[in-house]
């Protein structure tokens, strides 16, 4: 299970989908990006809906459809 979450690094805020055993307000995070590790992400709160990988795959699935169709 998922849990989204809301992540801080100086002046930059992000929030992404993480697994329930990492998500703890304060704990802090290496996130692997395309180029690779990015460290010291804080999770500054965490989400109280918990979502399996497979609902977050098809909701990434469909987020890529609705931009090819409007062709942002």
């Amino acid at each position: 299970m998922y849990v989204q979450c809301h992540l801080r690094k100086d002046n930059i805020r992000q929030v992404s989908w993480l697994p329930v055993q990492f998500a703890e307000v304060g704990k802090i995070l290496s996130l692997k990006e395309e180029e690779g590790w990015e460290d010291n992400w804080i999770i500054s709160s965490v989400g109280d809906i918990q979502l399996s990988d497979a609902v977050l795959l098809e909701r990434g699935r469909d987020y890529l459809n609705t931009r090819k169709a409007s062709d942002i």
